[in-house]
């Protein structure tokens, strides 16, 4: 892949799971895996389980999703989406790492609207994003590239059922939530990360509540002042 890689393995849910990571920005990424370990699974009700369908909105380099499919095991199902193609390769080759014969990887955007958007690449690419003023609070732009979107009310229908839908979409939680209100009735649980610089944490939450979760939790990361966790539940 022309980048060097670090190999870390971490103990989660009694498994060892295993990544590979830049050394460009090995520090920032292993922080980020800190993060999603401990933040994204704080709600019981969002934890996925045994046999559970999740979808992993912004896949990064796969840490959501590897941690969920050591959860919900072979009888379970995990989704996972990552629309720049050098991340996504990594994303790949941790669900290999890992013989994740139950994860189904997939190389495109979520958006409020299908076709070809223009995607902003951070010189730390966790943060990439249509919205360039996103990507330049928290890193330098280091590419523009096309990505091919799909609206999330169009995955959820090809889908199905999910038990618990994570978004993670630096920037477009409001848009794609609205475009979908109406498809995610076929969520049970979500957990969204919130970024409060461009993005009302309010206005997350009542939309989550128009669509039929009625219990929600918001949860504020002490070391990561510009993001909201929000969780909710049916």
């Amino acid at each position: 892949m022309g980048v060097e890689l670090y190999r870390v393995t971490v103990e989660f849910a009694g498994k060892d799971l295993a990544f590979l990571v830049p050394t460009l920005y090995a520090e920032r990424a292993l922080y980020n895996l800190e993060h999603v370990l401990c933040d994204y699974y704080q709600v019981p009700g969002v934890v996925p389980r045994p046999g559970n369908r999740v979808l992993d909105v912004g896949g990064f380099l796969g840490f959501y999703t590897v941690a969920s499919a050591a959860l919900v095991d072979p009888g379970g199902v995990v989704y996972s989406v990552e629309p720049v193609e050098k991340i996504f390769s990594l994303l790949y080759e941790n669900i290999r790492l890992n013989r994740l014969s139950h994860v189904y990887a997939y190389p495109i955007a979520v958006c409020p609207e299908s076709g070809f958007k223009k995607l902003y690449v951070g010189d730390y690419p966790a943060v990439s994003s249509l919205l360039r003023e996103h990507v330049e609070h928290y890193a330098s732009v280091e590419s523009v590239i096309e990505v091919k979107c799909i609206k999330m009310s169009n995955l959820l229908g090809y889908i199905g059922v999910l038990d618990v839908l994570k978004l993670d979409i630096e920037g477009l939680e409001v848009d794609v939530l609205k475009e979908a209100l109406g498809e995610l009735r076929r969520t049970r649980a979500i957990v969204v990360e919130v970024h409060t610089n461009v993005v009302d944490s309010g206005e997350v939450v009542r939309l989550l509540n128009e669509a039929g979760f009625n219990k929600t939790v918001v949860y504020v990361p002490a070391d990561a002042p510009n993001q909201v966790i929000a969780y909710a539940t049916r």
